[in-house]
């Protein structure tokens, strides 16, 4: 079985993990929503013509490009809420609304943004569900 999944996914989830350990939790969810973009402009780009001509052109935000991908069927409704749910725990640390240190909340916010990617990159995603999205950015990275 072949996995299609590129380093650089793996390797920074990996690093999320050892920033988790090390108490960088900032870090993890930042790490965790760069991720995320990564898979959203990926799918974008590797399903595009499978989008209504109407919707083919990315949007600025990650967000609407992942309500389009999940609109049109091509990202499912789990996986869906799974890259969403860490996409806003990445916006609500970044984009402050008041100056407030809650070492609790940050460090179950780091842990749930790993814990997601890790649901989003089971084994039945890389193989079943989206092998030919993980195919072409695997391909992808390497040339």
């Amino acid at each position: 079985m072949d996995l299609y999944v590129p380093h650089w996914v793996m390797d920074r989830l990996k690093e999320s993990m050892l920033l988790y350990i090390e108490g960088f939790y900032f870090a993890v969810i930042m790490l965790c929503g760069s991720i995320v973009e990564f898979i959203v402009d990926g799918m974008f780009e590797a399903f595009k013509e499978r989008l209504p001509k109407e919707k083919r052109n990315k949007s600025e935000g990650v967000t609407n490009n992942l309500k389009k991908l999940s609109e049109n069927g091509l990202i499912l409704n789990d996986d869906y809420k799974i890259l969403s749910y860490v996409r806003k725990l990445r916006d609500k640390h970044t984009h402050l609304q008041i100056l407030r240190y809650d070492p609790v909340r940050l460090r179950k916010d780091a842990i749930d943004c790993i814990l997601e990617l890790t649901i989003f990159f089971d084994k039945h995603n890389m193989e079943s569900k989206y092998s030919e999205f993980f195919k072409y950015l695997y391909e992808y990275s390497r040339s």
